[in-house]
């Protein structure tokens, strides 16, 4: 760190613009010298688009918006990116951070997973025009893994619509029959970030599908559903339906 207090400010901006907010912050502090060629670098560059590949996120460009001081006091929980995510504006960061600490406080360990799970379009079709095929039109999106004490939890959102309902619903499906005790894994979406289906490999919430819900034209169109994963608890002896 020593040798970046001279770098010019053009080269201390590429710097920052390549590191982790993180590491802004452990470079801030080497010296009173570079804090201030830091906060002075806050209106340069651009930052966004935001492009995080999979692994565990580190969040970049928050230093823009915030300062530095402020900067220390926003949490960033553990979250496990399944999937590319792109950050078009500092809004889009933000929100994402406040729906994956809400969740994680709902969670054993704080740990979140996010991925992004889409339907097929033919499956979608059957499921809201189509007629009855005796498998009550179920269908399903693909698959995410949760890690649970170095173990892993198959996750997937389905989908289904018997003769007797008005819309489709759908659910969290959760397979760990060979994961003992088998945990409840809560899941939340940044298109309802107040929203929580619980589910174990017995039962689970059930989500109507209907005109009111921020999922139903995402389903429709078989746009990928943005969702966050954790576990809540461990099994309960008796199976539960959660309102």
């Amino acid at each position: 760190m020593p040798c970046l207090r001279n770098l010019s400010s053009e080269l201390l901006l590429n710097v920052l613009e390549f590191s982790s907010d993180i590491s802004v912050l452990e470079l801030a502090a080497t010296s009173r010298e570079v804090r201030s060629a830091v906060e002075e670098c806050r209106s340069r560059g651009k930052g966004f688009p935001w492009r995080h590949p999979p692994g565990s996120l580190e969040v970049s460009g928050l230093w823009r918006v915030f300062g530095l001081g402020d900067l220390k006091r926003i949490p960033v929980p553990p979250v496990n990116l399944r999937c590319d995510v792109e950050f078009q504006d500092f809004a889009e960061v933000v929100g994402f951070l406040k729906a994956a600490n809400d969740l994680a406080a709902d969670t054993m360990d704080g740990h979140v997973t996010f991925d992004m799970l889409s339907f097929d379009a033919g499956d979608v079709a059957h499921l809201f025009f189509g007629a009855d095929d005796r498998n009550d039109r179920w269908c399903a999106t693909g698959e995410t893994e949760v890690l649970f004490n170095g173990r892993r939890v198959q996750c997937t959102m389905d989908a289904q619509r018997t003769d007797d309902d008005e819309n489709p619903w759908m659910y969290l499906h959760v397979d760990c029959e060979n994961l003992p005790p088998n945990p409840i894994i809560c899941c939340s979406s940044l298109l309802s970030p107040e929203l929580r289906m619980r589910a174990n490999i017995r039962c689970g919430d059930i989500h109507d599908l209907d005109q009111v819900s921020p999922f139903t034209r995402f389903v429709l169109a078989s746009m990928p559903l943005p969702l966050f994963f954790g576990v809540k608890e461990l099994d309960v002896p008796e199976c539960l339906m959660f309102d």
